[in-house]
């Protein structure tokens, strides 16, 4: 099963490799290829080859700073350009190379900052606070980290509360608690707090199981 998984993710890598080596000034087409790009170093992330995905993100996210002017229809390159760097400090967290993690993740608070309020930006500012805590937990600056998490956990909660919001970004909004939760138990259990991580734990069990009634 692995091997299989890996010649899928061999296969597909190969297939945007190929999209994106097309050069054209067309912005539509650009954007498509920033996504590629992306979605390239989402592979290589998989696959464990992390220098390859650092450099994908990077052509992606040079692709969308070029980007952020042009008025889409349907996308807002601000919000991609978040995204990118976003999951580009993810895969520098997971070099250890906490600087450059730290840096991208400030570009990204800039970029989503920039964007107009929708959905979608809400999700990403959960994301992003997300892989704060990530990166301060692994910094071992424990206070930061819950700090980001409890942020994380108070908007996923708003999303999937929300009465109006539609049925896949309320179960979008519950997986994100889910996750806020069970990070942020774990870091007070670091913090020897354990019995507000234990009831951090049991939100992350209940949460789940409103996810799955919802489904």
């Amino acid at each position: 099963a692995q091997g299989l998984r890996l010649r899928l993710l061999n296969e597909a890598a190969s297939a945007y490799e190929r999209f994106t080596e097309v050069q054209v000034d067309d912005p539509d087409i650009r954007l498509q290829a920033g996504h590629a790009q992306m979605r390239l170093g989402d592979i290589y992330r998989l696959m464990q080859q992390l220098d390859k995905a650092v450099a994908a993100f990077g052509r992606a996210q040079t692709i969308y700073a070029g980007l952020v002017d042009h008025p889409f229809a349907n996308d807002d390159p601000r919000l991609d350009a978040a995204l990118c760097l976003r999951k580009l400090g993810d895969v520098r967290l997971d070099q250890g190379q906490y600087d450059q993690a730290r840096q991208c993740l400030a570009e990204a608070q800039t970029h989503l900052a920039s964007a107009k309020p929708s959905p979608r930006s809400r999700r990403q500012d959960v994301d992003l606070k997300m892989s704060l805590g990530w990166l301060e937990r692994e910094c071992e600056n424990l206070e930061q980290a819950e700090h980001w998490l409890r942020e994380a956990e108070r908007l996923a909660a708003l999303a999937a509360a929300d009465a109006e919001t539609p049925l896949a970004d309320q179960q979008e909004g519950l997986a994100q608690l889910a996750l806020a939760q069970s990070t942020l138990g774990d870091v007070l259990s670091q913090s020897g707090r354990h019995p507000e991580a234990i009831e951090c734990l049991r939100r992350s069990l209940e949460t789940g199981e409103n996810l799955v009634r919802l489904a």
